[in-house]
């Protein structure tokens, strides 16, 4: 939904951004987050991959954009509410360094190291169940002046805001695709 995922910029926070953006923009950080309700991942299954993908709201070519991303260090994280609540989330353990993003071409998806590590950080803690949310936080981390790359937001684009792909092993030892939060629609076969 449209308060699911949410930006700051400029020292302002937004959660009806027509982009969700990460990086630098005059020398102020881009950070975003994204919530995905309905997980069905069982406690106990074994995250096999776990990647983000968005579509880029325009092509940005700035000099080096670097970001720290990880999943909230929650069980079932609720929506956001403001900026004060957005910096003061906490990240699992295992953050993933998505340095040096490569230059974005409008509309076309451009995607995240593998998030796994942290993914399973959130499957393993003691009070998660399937069917709960998960909070994805993509961050700026010493991005050059003005150099960002954003991604078209679920207030910009129902079909093609950012998703996320996961393949999972079910405790008992079958592999399982999960459906983008988002659409419903299944994205690995």
């Amino acid at each position: 939904a449209s308060a699911d995922d949410s930006r700051e910029g400029i020292g302002a926070w937004s959660n009806a951004s027509a982009f969700d953006a990460v990086g630098d923009n005059t020398s102020a950080n881009y950070d975003h987050q994204s919530r995905f309700t309905g997980v069905t991942i069982a406690a106990g299954s074994t995250i096999n991959t776990c990647v983000y993908t968005m579509a880029a709201n325009g092509g940005q070519a700035g000099t080096t954009c670097n970001a720290t991303i990880g999943f909230e260090a929650a069980d079932n994280p609720g929506q956001i509410a403001n900026l004060t609540d957005f910096r003061a989330r906490t990240l699992t353990a295992s953050t993933i360094a998505w340095n040096s993003i490569a230059a974005t071409t409008d509309a076309v998806d451009f995607s995240t190291p593998d998030l796994t590590a942290s993914l399973q950080n959130v499957i393993n803690r003691g009070g998660w169940a399937s069917g709960q949310a998960i909070d994805l936080f993509v961050r700026n981390n010493a991005s050059s002046a003005n150099a960002q790359r954003p991604g078209k937001s679920y207030d910009s684009s129902t079909t093609v805001c950012g998703r996320l792909d996961i393949t999972y092993t079910a405790a008992g030892g079958s592999i399982v695709p999960i459906l983008d939060s988002y659409t419903r629609r299944r994205l690995i076969a």
